[in-house]
C-alpha cells in the first residue's frame, strides 16, 4: 500500500470516527441516560485522549516498538467501537466508549 493510500485511509477513518460521536449522544439518551448523564459520559472522549496519548507515547518510547503500539491501540480501539455499538447495556456502552477513547489516542 502506498503512502498516499495509507494517508487517504487514515483520513477517512479519522473523519468517520469524529462524525460518529454525534450519534453516540443519541445512543446514550435512547439508552436511558438523561442529557446531563450523556454529556458526562461523552466527557470520556477528551479524558481518554488526555490520559491515553502520553501513556501510549511512553509505552512506545520505552519498548521501542512504535508500530506494535499503533497496532495494539488500533485493535483495542476497534474492540471498543464494537462493544460500544453492539452493547445492549449502559455499562457496555460507556465501557466501550472509554476503551475506544483511551485506545484511539495514538492513532489520530
Amino acid at each position: 500500500m502506498s503512502a498516499q493510500s495509507r494517508l487517504i485511509a487514515w483520513y477517512i477513518a479519522a473523519t468517520g470516527a469524529l462524525a460518529v460521536m454525534v450519534f453516540v449522544a443519541v445512543l446514550l439518551t435512547d439508552g436511558g441516560y438523561s442529557p446531563a448523564e450523556a454529556s458526562a459520559a461523552l466527557m470520556l472522549v477528551p479524558i481518554g485522549h488526555l490520559i491515553g496519548a502520553p501513556l501510549w507515547s511512553w509505552v512506545a518510547d520505552v519498548t521501542g516498538a512504535r508500530m506494535w503500539v499503533v497496532r495494539v491501540a488500533t485493535a483495542l480501539s476497534a474492540t471498543g467501537a464494537v462493544v460500544m455499538f453492539g452493547s445492549t447495556t449502559n455499562v457496555g456502552l460507556v465501557g466501550g466508549l472509554a476503551l475506544y477513547s483511551f485506545s484511539r489516542a495514538p492513532i489520530g
